[in-house]
């Protein structure tokens, strides 16, 4: 198997000389010439090229004048590294924190939404502990086999694998029990694995195979005060990615050649969106950071579809393009 991490950071960079000068930042890699992937480089708002050659890492020379400090973030994912995570401290310091206790995986590390605990998985369980290092590690879920974190709550919806199926919980970080998610679900339906959780943590849905044939969709509160309740039936010819709105309030899947959204809230139905066209390219769908609508890709052509009606191209048909 392929364990991912992820690692982010950002450094002040700062000329405290009452002249202008320049600095050399050199950032390196943990492990040399390993798989790194998802790169975002930038010093202040300019992005950076991306390198090609991780055994060398990355060095910009900056230009800065007297007094003058600009941020230098890097981004990226990485696939069968050690098992550790690498904090940085905000004198730019990098310090290496062994989170797992034995030879066991390491799967997707993240810090909460407020940056005061890290989060992670390995083969005793679902793990949280300071983020700075200190004090005892805590076993949240010892029969987790995966997560994801609330990016705006302290909510972590986690995979368990147990008794030779796969489970499905919500769990607050702050002592709470778990709830369950699958609990309520009706008879001749399984759950596939597959999960998305809304950026405030308030709802999760999920896919599950239908005994009957076919997929489905179903939303469910995380705080368990709700059985989950059905969002979409998708059929027989599946769907593509899951997408969670940025306000939390819809989800977006394909349906077949279709586009659809839903809102998660209870009792809404699925509505059409668009139809992809039939062609040998790969489609894309995002929702926009305003909330304004969807963005599509597809054809060449990009277009935003108004949550309210109305498509609006944002450029000209490129056969072809990639």
């Amino acid at each position: 198997p392929t364990y991912v991490c992820r690692f982010e950071a950002t450094w002040t960079i700062a000329n405290e000389e009452p002249v202008a000068r320049s600095i050399r930042v050199v950032f390196r890699f943990p492990v040399a010439g390993g798989t790194y992937d998802g790169f975002e480089i930038a010093v202040g708002g300019e992005r950076l090229l991306v390198p090609g050659d991780t055994r060398k890492g990355i060095e910009q020379t900056l230009d800065m004048a007297a007094g003058e400090s600009r941020e230098f973030r890097v981004a990226y994912t990485t696939r069968g590294t050690p098992n550790r995570v690498f904090l940085v401290e905000s004198d730019g310091r990098s310090e290496p924190l062994q989170v797992g206790a034995s030879a066991g995986f390491l799967a997707a590390p993240a810090f909460t939404h407020d940056g005061a605990k890290l989060v992670h998985v390995d083969q005793g369980g679902l793990y949280e502990h300071a983020a700075d290092g200190s004090g005892a590690r805590t076993n949240l879920v010892p029969e987790a086999v995966g997560f994801q974190l609330a990016p705006r709550a302290s909510v972590a919806m986690v995979t368990t694998s147990a008794g030779g199926g796969t489970g499905l919980l919500a769990l607050r970080l702050d002592g709470s029990l778990p709830v369950d998610l699958l609990a309520g679900l009706p008879a001749g339906v399984e759950f596939r694995g597959e999960a998305v959780l809304s950026p405030d943590g308030v709802w999760a849905a999920f896919s599950v195979a239908e005994s009957a044939g076919g997929l489905s969709l179903y939303r469910v509160p995380t705080d368990g005060s709700l059985a989950p309740e059905l969002a979409s039936s998708i059929g027989q010819y599946g769907y593509g990615t899951v997408l969670v709105s940025p306000d939390g309030t819809a989800l977006a899947f394909g349906k077949g050649s279709d586009l659809q959204r839903v809102a998660l809230a209870s009792g809404a139905s699925a509505e059409f969106v668009y139809t992809f066209l039939p062609g040998p390219w790969y489609a894309e769908y995002a929702f926009d950071a305003a909330g304004h609508g969807l963005v599509i890709f597809d054809g060449g052509d990009l277009h935003l579809h108004l949550t309210g009606g109305g498509v609006r191209h944002l450029t000209a048909a490129h056969p072809g393009a990639a």
